[in-house]
């Protein structure tokens, strides 16, 4: 299984590249690719799951063992035809000599981290980022733990509280598609700024209001905010790093160096570099709160009901207060992304006719 997400977070990486590489593309048309992208991996986990549920019995895993393998196997050949259907037979690469002889440099090591730390955009958009994947990852996996303590000790029925549990996943990916139609009307900067102002004000009015002894709001609250959070998170993601890629690349365009390698893959690597080591944050502080309470021994413990409820409801808040400094730093919006996709095409074409006079 490690290997498996391991090698599943490298092809995420590797084809989120191939979207974000592609300066031609306008957002419309990454938000199209987007949306039926979903829609397609939507359809294709609910048919797995319902042949995995219809056919296969826990009694005997050795006939389900043998289809999660044809299933990878299904997984490896189709990526493997979508990678040769991406490819032009015939055609020689734009950044080939006439000898056939790529021409593309080297990734340097110094000059890509100076590049990064002269894009001002990626360090306020990294800065968003990290708090939004610390705070998102832990509502994720605390999320048992908070349905547990917070609404089914508070009365709720266990059924309907695993009914809440089943469905929270599948709504968030149906919501991470409807993201899509209020994104194709404003961009999705703007839409990252109403949530943040969303989550503020929805945290506000549950620290107001709610208590460990309301558990309906508290059911409203992990609603609103874990769907509405991983919807915009899941919907923003390539189309942000595309940009970010496009301005880096039209940068490079205006400095004379059209010969540099793409950091499509390296931009992912570094959000994912930053933001990975934030997961860690909150369950640190948590661990820190409730190990001081008698969480472990006293399901029944107000103390640690109390320590969970702020737990909850507080980061949201602070978060989305930081968020929203960091956030309004960015200022790549659909209309300068339009003249940025413009000039890099007259530098590009540019460069080819000063590269075939010399030629010639």
């Amino acid at each position: 299984m490690s290997l498996y997400d391991t090698m599943y977070s490298f092809m995420a990486i590797l084809m989120g590249s191939v979207i974000t590489d592609n300066h031609k593309m306008s957002n419309e048309h990454r938000i199209r690719f987007m949306a039926a992208s979903k829609v397609v991996n939507l359809l294709a986990s609910l048919i797995v799951a319902r042949l995995g549920l219809t056919f296969f019995s826990k009694q005997d895993l050795q006939p389900f063992q043998n289809f999660v393998i044809v299933i990878a196997i299904l997984v490896c050949v189709l990526f493997i035809m979508a990678q040769w259907m991406m490819k032009e037979p015939g055609l020689v690469s734009k950044n080939d000599d006439v000898t056939g002889k790529p021409t593309k440099r080297k990734l340097r090591f110094k000059q890509v981290v100076l590049d990064f730390l002269a894009h001002d955009n990626f360090r306020a958009w990294i800065g968003m980022e990290m708090l939004l994947e610390c705070q998102h990852n832990f509502v994720s996996s605390f999320l048992k733990t908070f349905v547990d303590r917070l609404v089914v000790d508070a009365g709720v029925s266990r059924q309907a509280c695993d009914w809440l549990l089943s469905l929270l996943h599948p709504m968030k990916h149906i919501a991470g598609i409807m993201i899509y139609v209020p994104i194709r009307r404003m961009g999705y900067r703007r839409i990252y700024t109403y949530m943040f102002w969303a989550n503020l004000i929805l945290s506000a009015a549950c620290l107001a209001i709610a208590s460990p002894q309301t558990p309906y709001l508290i059911i409203a609250f992990l609603l609103i905010h874990t769907i509405m959070t991983g919807a915009v998170q899941s919907a923003g993601f390539h189309l942000a790093m595309s940009d970010m890629v496009l301005e880096m690349k039209r940068n490079h365009a205006v400095e004379g160096r059209l010969d540099e390698p793409s950091l499509a893959g390296l931009f992912m690597g570094a959000n994912a570099l930053l933001c990975k080591p934030m997961e860690s944050v909150l369950p640190i502080v948590a661990a820190y709160f409730l190990g001081s309470t008698d969480f472990s021994t006293n399901e029944q413990s107000e103390t640690a009901k109390t320590v969970l409820f702020y737990l909850l409801v507080v980061p949201p808040l602070v978060f989305s207060c930081l968020q929203l400094m960091s956030w309004r730093k960015y200022n790549l919006h659909t209309q300068r992304m339009d003249s940025m996709r413009e000039e890099l095409e007259e530098l590009t074409a540019m460069d080819s006719r000063e590269a075939a006079d010399l030629v010639a």
